[in-house]
């Protein structure tokens, strides 16, 4: 199946993809969409086949309500076939500063290093509240980078929805 007629079945089946947006593999399900979905691979137009792979960023959480550590979770959800060679996982937690208007960095990067491509592929990032008791905006921010076996290479990051927690 050629890149016009994928293409041309998706519109058919009401699915748009912008211009350089990654086409889902036909034989794989349509990802749902979601803000905290994405997908790192290579498309049909510039490939002889898609490889690739859905990963999720989901809204930071706390284990229980006095905790003053917030985590953060990052998987490899699904990978087409065949799955690209090596996929390479990266996560962080970011808080949001009012007065600077902008996401800051909260402790280290989650890092997977690189691996074979498989679904299940998890990270764990956390970050430990300061002590005053304020409100904060935490994200899960997310990056896929993978290798295909034609030697190329694709990435794509996601953020999580907003989480806010009372550090106390």
């Amino acid at each position: 199946m050629g890149p016009v007629v994928i293409a041309l079945a998706c519109i058919l089946a009401g699915t748009a993809y912008a211009p350089g947006t990654p086409i889902p593999h036909p034989d794989e399900p349509t990802p749902q969409p979601g803000p905290e979905q994405g997908f790192a691979g290579t498309d049909s137009t510039t490939a002889k086949a898609v490889e690739g792979c859905w990963f999720s960023a989901h809204k930071p959480f706390v284990l229980h309500t006095r905790d003053r550590y917030v985590h953060g979770q990052a998987q490899i959800t699904r990978c087409t076939a065949p799955a690209p060679v090596y996929c390479h996982l990266q996560s962080r937690l970011q808080m949001w500063v009012p007065y600077s208007s902008q996401w800051v960095q909260k402790g280290e990067w989650a890092d997977s290093g690189w691996k074979t491509c498989r679904p299940g592929i998890a990270l764990n990032p956390s970050y430990r509240c300061p002590t005053h008791s304020t409100q904060h905006e935490f994200i899960t921010d997310t990056w896929l980078t993978i290798v295909t076996h034609q030697a190329g290479s694709a990435s794509n990051y996601v953020n999580s929805p907003r989480e806010k927690f009372t550090c106390s």
